[in-house]
C-alpha cells in the first residue's frame, strides 16, 4: 500500500469517528492571493511527487495543519496545527489554533 493510500485511509478512518457532517473542499493552488493553476493543471503537476489530494473534509472536530507563511504576524506559520469547529457563512472552515 503507498504512502497516499494509507494516509487517506487513516484519515477516513479519523473522519469518520466524528460525530459531524462532511463538508468537502476542492484544493487550489494559489500564489500571492493569485489562483496559479486549474484543479486538472495542479492535480497533474503535484500529485506524482506529493500525497496531497484534490479536496479534503474540513468537518467539525478534524485536524488541520496550515501549509504556508501568510500569517506569520499572526504567529500561524507552515506546520501550525487545529481543529476545525465550524463553518463561516462563506463556507470556509472555522479552525481554532492552541496558543501557548
Amino acid at each position: 500500500m503507498s504512502h497516499r493510500t494509507t494516509a487517506q485511509y487513516l484519515n477516513d478512518l479519523v473522519l469518520t469517528s466524528l460525530n459531524s457532517d462532511p463538508q468537502i473542499h476542492i484544493c487550489i493552488d494559489w500564489e500571492e492571493d493569485i489562483r496559479s493553476l486549474e484543479l486538472e493543471q495542479s492535480s497533474h503537476v503535484f500529485k506524482s511527487m506529493t500525497n496531497l489530494p484534490d479536496q479534503v473534509d474540513t468537518r467539525r472536530g478534524a485536524g488541520v495543519m496550515f501549509l504556508e507563511n501568510s500569517l506569520i504576524s499572526l504567529k500561524i506559520s507552515n506546520g501550525t496545527t487545529g481543529v476545525v469547529n465550524g463553518v463561516s457563512d462563506e463556507q470556509n472552515p472555522i479552525v481554532i489554533i492552541p496558543t501557548v
